[in-house]
Formats: C-alpha cells, structure tokens, sequence
C-alpha cells in the first residue's frame, strides 16, 4: 500500500480544480511579487525557496491517509501550543510583536502553523458519533479554538487569532449544531468580545480601527501615523482606475510610499496595476479557488472529512477576505497576507499545507473506520 506505484496511483484521485486555481494563485503571486521588487527579483527568488521548501512539506501530507495524520493531531496541537508559549518567552520582538522563531535563516511564524494543527484536531474531534445538539458538546471543539486564540492574541496578532472563530464555527456548522443554538451562542460571543475589547486591544490597533471608521476625518498626525498605510492603500486602489497600469508601473507603489506591498497590502499592488476589471477578475479567482474546496468536501460522507475541507476553504477565503477589505477600508489595518500570493514563507507553507489537506480527502475517500482503528487503518 505504500509502495510508489500505489502512491501515484493516488494521482487520479486529485481534484482537478483545486490544482488549477492553487496553481493560478501561486503563478500571479509571483507575477505581482516581481513588480514588488522593483526591478529586483528578491521576492520572486525568495518565495520560490519556500515553494520548494512548502512541496516538499506537503507532499507526504497529500499521500499519508487523512484518518492516520489525523492520529497525530493531539501531538501537533499540543508542540503547537508549545511553540507558542515558547514564541512569547523568549521570542524575538519585531515591530512591537513576537511573533517568530528565527529559523531557517529568516523566521517562521507559529501562529500560522497552529492554523493547520488546530483544524486537525477538530477533524478528529468530529468523529462520525460525535452529536452536537446540545451546548455541552461543543465545549471540545471551542476549548480546541479557543486556546490558540487566546496566545496568538498577547503576541499581539490580533489578525491571526481570529481566524480561528470562522474556522471554529464552520465545524460547528458541518457538524450539525442547531441553527437556533449557533446564532444565540454568537450573539453572546460577539457581546462579550466587544465588552472585553477594551481590553484585549493595544492602543495601536484601537487607533487603526478608528483610523478605519473615520478615514476622512484624519487629522495631519494621523494620516503620517496610524492611518498612513491604509491611506497610501486607498491612493494605489484609485490609481487603479478601470485598465490599471502596466506590470511594474504602479505610481504609488512603484515609488515605495506604501509599506509592506509584497505582502500585507499586496491586493493594493494589484489593484493600481491591473485596474477594476483585472482586479475583478483576480477576486473571481478567489472566490472559485475556495468554492471547489468545499465542493471536495460536499462530496465525502465522513464529518471529519467534510471539516478537513471546510476548515480549509474557510481559513484560506476568510484571510483572502480581510486581507482584501483591509486594502479598501472596510476592516482595520491587520497584518494578514494574501494565501498563495502574498511574500512571506510560514503563510506560504500553511496554505500549501491546506492545499495538500483537501487533495488528501479527494485522494483518499472513505478511509474513516473508527477513532480507535486510526493508527491501523490503511
């Protein structure tokens, strides 16, 4: 069974529209990401180290069996959580966070990886007996999300720590949970995380989000300082126009006003260079990418399948989405890049990472047998 004739033979389970739309995603990003370098290739060189570097990460997650990586779970949720105590201890501060583990010559970013450990976890914990009628069952499940949540948010990364609420509820959903149950559990949820904002929030990030709410309001120290990014943001999105400008030439960006272009703003790069009717195109793209990940998960009759698929199309559209509203104002100014597109090694590889989770469920079909048989199973 684990011979290589075998592994290949798993080939023509691969779903052939998430391999096309994660290629043509990896392919513009680097497109964009040579107009980031003006005129240099560093970024083009750099992601695709880590391209390289991601495949082969991914690869044997593609061809070990969905219901055996999920036996490792706990392992992996529990070394997440250490890497990020551990981030917090005695991590590097950089920009005010920490964030990082200098590895690998650069740094990788365990939050992002406990993105991929965390959706494991709740996989495993939706196993086929698993009934959440009532508010008792869900304690697993939120306690699962609520834990990385709560240490990526001191780092401070307020915009990776909640993606684990979609992802959390998305499970929720695919597990079956009263609707009735669902929408009053959020309006409580969102009452008490409003109530905590206070304090949760650092100072910098109440004064982006209110740099967001009041953007033409801003005064002069306000436009140089918190509100800085998302106005020279906004300026490369108008520069856009309907045609865009050609590859290279974006005014805003090309002349360095706008900070962190190859990444957290890089949908700005795409705007000014391809205008409304590329850009258009380009959120297409999105929007089909994440759809025929929960088409692959549509199609399989074990839960934690369909959550491996869910939970991966929700992480991965949920981020392309803030990113993307952060550029235009409609969300503060987060650092969250663009999956599969944007600059940034541990993004990525995650991405990548969730990729090879969804064509592990098309390859594998119907592998689940029961909790207890995981490791055995084949």
């Amino acid at each position: 069974m684990s011979s290589p004739l075998y592994a290949l033979s798993k080939l023509r389970g691969l779903d052939a529209f998430v391999l096309l739309f994660t290629t043509l995603l990896i392919l513009a990003g680097l497109w964009f990401l040579d107009s980031a370098g003006h005129g240099s290739d560093v970024f083009v060189t750099t992601q695709l180290r880590w391209l390289v570097l991601s495949l082969a990460v991914a690869l044997p997650a593609m061809f070990i069996p969905w219901n055996r990586l999920l036996s490792l779970a706990p392992a992996l949720y529990a070394f997440g959580l250490l890497l990020l105590i551990f981030v917090k201890l005695a991590g590097p501060v950089i920009n005010g966070s920490q964030r990082w583990l200098p590895l690998l010559g650069r740094g990788l970013q365990p939050s992002e990886f406990m993105k991929v450990f965390t959706l494991l976890l709740l996989a495993r914990i939706m196993r086929p007996q698993c009934s959440l009628d009532k508010y008792g069952s869900w304690f697993p499940l939120i306690i699962a999300g609520l834990l990385p949540t709560t240490l990526i948010i001191i780092q401070p990364d307020l915009g990776t720590s909640l993606l684990f609420v979609p992802l959390t509820v998305a499970v929720l959903i695919v597990g079956g949970a009263p609707w009735k149950k669902l929408l009053l559990a959020g309006v409580l949820g969102a009452a008490a995380l409003a109530a905590c904002a206070g304090l949760l929030l650092e100072d910098y990030q109440k004064e982006r989000i209110w740099s967001t709410l009041h953007i033409d309001n801003m005064t002069a120290a306000q436009r140089s300082g918190p509100g800085y990014q998302l106005e020279q943001s906004l300026i490369a999105v108008g520069n856009g126009g309907l045609g865009g400008h050609d590859h290279g030439e974006g005014p805003r960006v090309q002349s360095g006003r706008l900070p962190y272009h190859q990444n957290d703003f890089i949908f700005a790069l795409i705007a000014e260079e391809q205008g409304f009717v590329g850009t258009t195109l380009f959120v297409l793209l999105e929007v089909l990418f994440v759809l025929a990940i929960f088409r692959v998960g549509a199609a399989q009759r074990e839960a934690p399948a369909r959550v491996l698929c869910a939970g991966a199309a929700v992480l991965l559209g949920t981020q392309a989405f803030v990113h993307m509203a952060v550029t235009v104002a409609l969300a503060p100014t987060k650092g969250l890049p663009l999956p599969l597109v944007s600059a940034g090694g541990s993004s990525l590889m995650v991405s990548i990472l969730l990729v090879a989770l969804v064509q592990n469920v098309a390859m594998h079909r119907g592998r689940w047998h029961s909790l207890g048989a995981l490791s055995s199973s084949s």
